[in-house]
């Protein structure tokens, strides 16, 4: 079974702004700086950028400090040396396995830019400010027999009201993946990484950059964390001047959200009279700052003007203005992002003007389905590909059955359609020129016969998969590896069930066998 690479329209769920973004640019040029497609885009984007070396010197400093010994960091002193940017919250167990494609992405591209004579180094910003603890204190593998099996670090003090970076890991054991990977190949070496790095009171920034970094290669990733008091300090002067405009900020993003949507598009973040674009972090909690007009009301204090500057650091950028702060604080040619975000970057796009801060060029992360040679033998002999599974149900089970039926009963079945079909014609042929009643309740007749032979074509396929064990437990093992929980894998498991499945090496092998130009979902078989 090759790869193939499946284009976001025939995705469940994605939205037509993205898909228009990769295959229509120029419905949403107005949205979007560079189109994804033009290979000349990263070199107009190096032209037009501007990044103060006072400004690169305060990063490399704070890189220093959270990457140390790292020899990246020495190359992105250099004045001609660029960014390659992505990120995502700091998940157990690095979250679902498209935060190791983004990484992986980021890489690629980081070393394409380097061959064409542009020095580039990848930097993955982690967020921990995020106070969403539910949606990183648990992730899924998969055991010996491919089925789903739930992670869970379990509460910590200060979940729920405190940023994810300044927690630490509770008490909490691998005892579940121990036992879903007894049976894997390299079980062991997952098992050994994952507790190396995820170790209880540890903090959980700490433990992801550790594990992700291990992944994809020790000193080959750069790890920028925003809630570390010097990174603090380093953005506070983008925050402030993004405060001092708040009510511009706030018109703008809403302008632009409502021409989206005069457009046919939908938002991805919705915006009420006020758009919410700013957080407090102090005391280890994070809450929604109130800022309007330049002035911030946090703790019973009014600040503006020169303390609104001077309390800069404890501000947090919400979702649609941490990108424009992200390419204000790096030298950045180009940003990976996933579909999700390439959608609220059609809104955050208004912000990039507002404050003059350069647009990188957007390029889509790498979206992957791993298939391993047992699933793509089972999918080849029942003749499915992954975008059977995206259909319902009934569907999948009529096309596996539609195999499995006994050789007499298909040829039964195909000369009974075919001898009705043919009468049908004939029918037809005699009617030719009639018009009225006769003519309408025949076609009427015509099409419910035929739906009902094709109804019972259907009913014998799903009874013959009934019929077979074998085949109702491969299909739902394939679900379970495929389509878990209705879902893309990437979005479900963690890249470390895949690690335990393939080895430590799983990140060189996708390096050679992803297809880095598909503009779409791949499979890639392993």
């Amino acid at each position: 079974m090759p790869g193939e690479c499946i284009p976001y329209w025939q995705i469940p769920g994605a939205s037509r702004l993205v898909r228009d973004f990769l295959y229509s640019f120029d419905r949403v040029a107005r949205f979007y700086r560079y189109d994804p497609c033009d290979r000349e885009a990263v070199f107009r984007r190096l032209e037009n950028m501007q990044y103060p070396t006072d400004r690169r010197a305060r990063l490399v400093e704070v890189l220093r400090v959270q990457n140390p010994g790292c020899e990246a960091v020495e190359r992105l002193a250099e004045p001609s040396t660029v960014a390659v940017v992505t990120g995502q919250q700091v998940g157990l167990l690095t979250g679902p396995a498209y935060t190791f494609y983004k990484a992986l992405t980021a890489m690629r591209v980081a070393e394409e830019l380097s061959a064409m004579g542009v020095p580039a180094v990848p930097i993955f910003w982690m967020a921990t400010e995020d106070h969403d603890y539910s949606e990183v204190t648990e992730c899924w593998v998969f055991d010996g027999q491919g089925r789903p099996v739930r992670i869970e670090a379990g509460w910590c003090e200060g979940a729920g009201s405190r940023s994810v970076g300044q927690l630490l890991l509770p008490d909490w054991s691998l005892d579940a993946a121990k036992e879903a990977w007894r049976e894997a190949p390299h079980g062991g070496e997952a098992l050994e990484l994952a507790t190396g790095a995820y170790r209880p009171g540890r903090p959980w920034a700490a433990a992801f950059a550790q594990l992700l970094g291990n992944l994809v290669g020790p000193g080959r990733l750069l790890f920028f964390d925003p809630l570390e008091k010097e990174a603090r300090e380093f953005l506070a002067p983008a925050l402030a001047r993004a405060a001092e405009q708040a009510g511009v900020l706030s018109s703008a993003v809403r302008e632009r959200t409502a021409e989206l949507e005069r457009s046919g598009y939908e938002a991805q973040v919705r915006v009420g009279a006020e758009a919410n674009l700013f957080f407090i972090v102090a005391d280890g909690r994070r809450v929604r700052a109130r800022l309007r007009d330049g002035v911030l009301e946090w703790n019973g204090l009014r600040l503006e003007g020169p303390s609104l500057a001077a309390n800069a650091k404890y501000l947090s950028a919400a979702a649609l203005l941490r990108p424009v702060v992200q390419d204000w604080a790096f030298p950045a040619a180009v940003s990976v992002v996933g579909p999700a975000e390439i959608a609220y970057l059609g809104q955050a796009s208004a912000l990039y003007e507002v404050l003059g801060v350069g647009v990188p060029v957007w390029r889509l992360r790498a979206s992957c389905t791993l298939v391993d040679k047992v699933a793509a033998e089972v999918l080849e002999r029942y003749g499915l590909g992954l975008r059977d599974f995206f259909g319902s149900e009934q569907a999948l089970q009529e096309a596996v059955g539609a195999r499995l039926r006994p050789a007499v009963m298909v040829e039964a079945l195909e000369e009974s359609v075919a001898g009705v079909v043919a009468s049908l014609d004939r029918i037809a042929g005699a009617l030719e020129g009639w018009r009225g009643p006769v003519k309408r309740a025949f076609e009427k007749s015509r099409a419910k016969i035929l739906y009902q032979l094709g109804k019972i074509q259907r009913g014998v396929a799903r009874e013959a998969l009934r019929r077979d064990r074998r085949a109702m437990g491969e299909l739902q093992w394939l679900r379970d590896q495929l389509y878990p929980r209705r879902r893309l894998q990437e979005r479900v498991y963690s890249i470390m069930a895949f690690v335990a499945r393939y080895g430590t090496d799983l990140g060189s092998a996708l390096w050679e066998r992803v297809a880095w130009d598909c503009r779409g979902h791949q499979t890639v078989v392993l």
